[in-house]
């Protein structure tokens, strides 16, 4: 419901601020789709590496390397909370501009 009010226009740099330190780094990619299942799996490591068949001390080693990159800690609720809206908002966002949905934000594909 607060994607659908704020919009994609206001939340932009929002999700910008929030994710553009790990889209600025080399590993960016990777570390936004560990940081997703994460969010997707509510914090859990197993369940996160388990989903896509990555193993847990390479979600591991990407969450640190996120939390390193972007500095928000993924132990913390309110990082994670923002982190959820920042990729919510790419989602739609990309949906918005390609008419495509997202099929949800990436955690399927660690």
């Amino acid at each position: 419901m607060l994607l659908a009010l704020l919009g994609h226009e206001r939340l932009g740099g929002f999700a910008d601020a929030v994710l553009g330190p790990c889209d600025a780094d080399p590993r960016g990619p990777a570390l936004l789709r560990a940081v997703a299942a994460f969010v997707e799996h509510n914090g859990y490591r197993e369940a996160t590496a388990t989903a896509p068949g990555v193993h847990r001390h390479t979600v591991r080693n990407r969450i640190t390397a996120a939390e390193q990159v972007g500095g928000r800690r993924l132990s913390a609720a309110q990082d994670r909370h923002e982190l959820w809206l920042a990729l919510q908002d790419r989602d739609l966002g990309r949906a918005g501009t390609d008419g495509v949905s997202p099929g949800g934000n990436g955690a399927d594909r660690l």
